[in-house]
């Protein structure tokens, strides 16, 4: 998958039925695993810096609907997406456009993440909330 991706660093694990859309925009850094049937869509830069565990079935998506007169259209806008070093995703967590994830950040199981994360902190919930700091 290396020539197909933006960047990719040393020691990239993927696992089975992974759909990543747009790969020229995703960049990939040191020792990252994208785990089981995830789904990135890279219409916007989606950037995993080093050490970033992306558990299993999750979805990262840069993308997003335009809503006109209350209607969800099938037009859309992009913004870019950033998941810190040493990050760790759990499964089925779902991450947003425009969403900036700082270093060394928890995001529990199930998590829908709307809104950016400081560094070293435990997030959790429908949306995403502040539960903790650090691992």
């Amino acid at each position: 998958m290396k020539p197909f991706l933006g960047k990719c660093g040393k020691r990239l694990q993927i696992g089975k039925g992974v759909v990543i859309n747009n790969p020229g925009r995703l960049i990939i850094g040191d020792n990252c695993y994208i785990s089981h049937y995830c789904y990135v869509q890279a219409k916007g830069e989606v950037i995993l810096e080093d050490n970033v565990i992306i558990g299993p079935m999750s979805v990262i998506a840069s993308s997003n609907h335009v809503i006109e007169d209350g209607i969800v259209t099938n037009k859309g806008y992009s913004d870019s997406i950033k998941i810190g070093k040493g990050t760790w995703c759990g499964g089925h967590v779902v991450i947003t456009s425009g969403v900036n994830i700082g270093d060394s950040v928890i995001v529990a199981a199930g998590a829908v993440v709307t809104k950016s994360v400081q560094a070293n902190t435990k997030v959790a919930g429908v949306p995403a909330k502040a539960i903790g700091i650090g691992g």
